[in-house]
């Protein structure tokens, strides 16, 4: 009964996720980067 439980949250992952992980990790970059200038000046 839980192996029933596992395997429908496994198959629901949809496909916008990657995508959604590219966007933030440019936005915490870019961020980054801009704390990174504001405090070293």
């Amino acid at each position: 009964m839980n192996f029933d439980k596992g395997s429908p949250a496994k198959n629901h992952n949809p496909k916008p996720w990657p995508m959604i992980w590219i966007v933030i990790a440019i936005l915490s970059y870019i961020l980054f980067q801009l704390v990174y200038i504001l405090w070293k000046d």
